[in-house]
């Protein structure tokens, strides 16, 4: 018996085919993110920890649990991430105590040094190769470099979120 062909019609007729994911160029490109740790980033002017921290401030005071008798409503809310933000040295306090929070939960002591004798290729079980291995996080994301940025963006969340429990009690 004859082994049946399998067949397959080809519409690019000896074309190339590419895939495009996202029309709109990315915030930051890529090859930015490689060999860097999120301490590292967050201290750089790659990715300014300030602005990570004003697209997460209202995130953070929205996960707070409050009692139901000192609930402070959306209006005092946005009020005090208003003043967080303007505040010169809140912000830069804010940013000391995040980076401390990661950096202990890393367990990374001059993780920059260690990094200066890598080579340019993202080391197994680095956090790139962690993050680009992760179906959900590639799923939910439109991008790569959107995928390593919602990991970024998750890794301050909790230390931000912990920092401004103490912030709202203090203001609320």
């Amino acid at each position: 018996m004859a082994q049946e062909q399998s067949w397959q019609f080809n519409f690019l007729s000896g074309w190339f085919q590419v895939t495009i994911d996202s029309l709109d160029a990315p915030s930051v490109i890529v090859t930015k993110l490689l060999n860097h740790s999120v301490p590292s980033l967050l201290a750089s002017e790659i990715l300014p920890f300030r602005n990570i921290v004003a697209d997460q401030l209202w995130w953070c005071f929205t996960r707070l649990k409050y009692p139901d008798d000192n609930k402070p409503s959306p209006k005092k809310t946005k009020e005090l991430v208003s003043k967080i933000k303007s505040s010169e040295a809140l912000m830069s306090l804010l940013e000391k105590l995040v980076l401390r929070c990661i950096k202990k939960r890393d367990g990374i002591p001059n993780f920059e040094e260690v990094l200066e004798s890598f080579v340019d290729v993202p080391k197994a079980g680095s956090w790139q190769v962690t993050v680009a291995s992760d179906q959900k996080a590639l799923l939910t994301s439109s991008t790569l470099v959107a995928a390593l940025l919602q990991y970024i963006n998750s890794q301050v969340q909790v230390p931000l979120a912990k920092v401004c429990l103490l912030v709202g009690v203090i203001f609320c």
